[in-house]
């Protein structure tokens, strides 16, 4: 069994388990307090009138991200987010990064859902596979479907991270 442990909030500590059996996802989340909580991706499916389907992820408060919270450090608040993502079923990925002018400094980060947006389509649609370099380019189908989870990342140099926007 991995243990992950990640610091959020101040002084509260998780625990993630993760089993090494792929059919299983996440046996438990373990707060501070040791008590168990469920960990399985839970969501709940709500379908508008014009039939389009949203999906709301249900989890521990503790796990819940809010506008206006502080992290120590940008990857404490990293970290964070893909726990969350990860308790709830979806990955993340690293999205825009904006520096200081002087190119070293952040600002600004933003964390996305792994299949936000839709891929840009570089080269003419092919029926082979593009030869380049030599080697053979498989086609891929692609699994961006325009997701909008994201956050917004707010650096404030020594006084952390902060959320400054979550959907």
């Amino acid at each position: 069994m991995n243990v992950m442990q990640i610091l959020f909030r101040g002084t509260h500590t998780l625990y993630c388990f993760r089993t090494v059996a792929p059919h299983k996802m996440m046996e438990s989340n373990v707060a501070q307090t040791g008590t168990p909580s469920s960990c399985t991706g839970r969501q709940q499916i709500s379908i508008t009138p014009g039939g389009t389907r949203y999906w709301i992820p249900q989890c521990d408060d503790p796990l819940k991200p809010y506008k206006g919270q502080k992290f120590r450090t940008l990857n404490d608040a990293i970290i964070f987010y893909k726990t969350y993502a990860y308790a709830v079923g979806f990955d993340v990925r690293q999205s825009t990064l904006i520096k200081a002018r002087d190119n070293k400094t952040i600002l600004w980060k933003y964390m996305v859902c792994s299949r936000e947006g839709y891929k840009h389509n570089t080269h003419a649609v092919h029926s082979a596979p593009i030869p380049t370099d030599g080697h053979v380019k498989r086609r891929r189908v692609s699994n961006r479907v325009g997701c909008v989870a994201r956050i917004v990342l707010r650096v404030d140099g020594l006084n952390g991270c902060l959320m400054h926007r979550y959907t």
